[in-house]
């Protein structure tokens, strides 16, 4: 007898804007609807689920219905996480522990949710804290839109699972933009050494340059021959800092999570 396809409602989750995607399968998941909404973190996370809700229904398809709400992993934004790079030295439970203790020591304060991912190849763990009035307020945005939160997941996170695999990036330094900055990634190989935030404004590629030029320079330091590859979240971005990256040497690649408005991913 054959599994019953799996549906998964994945929502990444920007300071402006709220991308979210119905996906089905088991193995090859294809995407069944998708949709977008701008406007600040709560309204938009409602917004965009509402929408993908109204395409299925247009489609005719049952996936969701009252009595199974669909399970939502959701990508938060990096402007609203903290971060930690830990070496990996136990278990899950031992490593989520010592993270905690970390930012309450760091941070001073034990109001947040804490969570602790391995990265690709065992050699650390991303470990991320988030303020745990937000987690509240995108559940209840959530819930309202009538699914349920199943995951949270740190935007960088994510973006590390998928590029640590790739040889590529090999000892690079990763330029990961976001809406009110970057986030700044030093690879050795394809291991994280060393991460940072850097705020900038969405135009001020002097700014980042500056940014970009004191990281490299930090413990360990970049070597003088190593990539910067540049990250946009969408095309609009891309676009933006086409001229800047070249001036600067950058390589600059597509985004790493596309959506086309007609419901699948680009």
């Amino acid at each position: 007898m054959s599994r019953p396809w799996k549906s998964e409602l994945r929502v990444r989750l920007r300071t402006s804007r709220c991308d979210a995607v119905m996906r089905r399968g088991n193995w090859r998941p294809r995407a069944l609807a998708a949709a977008g909404a701008e406007g600040k973190p709560a309204e938009s996370l409602a917004a965009a689920i509402g929408g993908v809700r109204e395409s299925l229904a247009r489609l005719g398809d049952a996936t969701w219905h009252a009595s199974s709400r669909p399970a939502v992993t959701l990508s938060v934004p990096d402007e609203r996480v903290y971060y930690a790079l830990l070496p990996a030295r136990g278990p899950w439970a031992q490593q989520q522990s010592q993270a905690r203790a970390y930012f309450e020591t760091a941070l001073g304060r034990d109001s947040l949710t804490v969570r602790a991912a391995l990265l690709p190849h065992g050699g650390h763990w991303l470990a991320a804290a988030v303020e745990s009035d937000d987690v509240l307020q995108w559940r209840s945005s959530v819930d309202a839109a009538g699914a349920k939160l199943a995951q949270l997941r740190p935007a960088l996170a994510d973006d590390l699972s998928l590029l640590c695999v790739d040889r590529s990036v090999a000892d690079a330094l990763l330029v990961l933009l976001r809406d009110e900055g970057a986030s700044l990634v030093r690879l050795h190989g394809l291991h994280p050494a060393a991460l940072s935030w850097l705020r900038v404004g969405p135009h001020d590629a002097s700014g980042l340059l500056r940014g970009v030029r004191a990281f490299a320079l930090g413990a360990p330091p970049v070597r003088d021959d190593a990539p910067v590859i540049l990250l946009p979240q969408d095309d609009a971005q891309r676009q933006r800092w086409t001229v800047a990256a070249a001036h600067c040497g950058w390589e600059l690649r597509a985004p790493l999570h596309p959506f086309s408005a007609e419901g699948r991913p680009s």
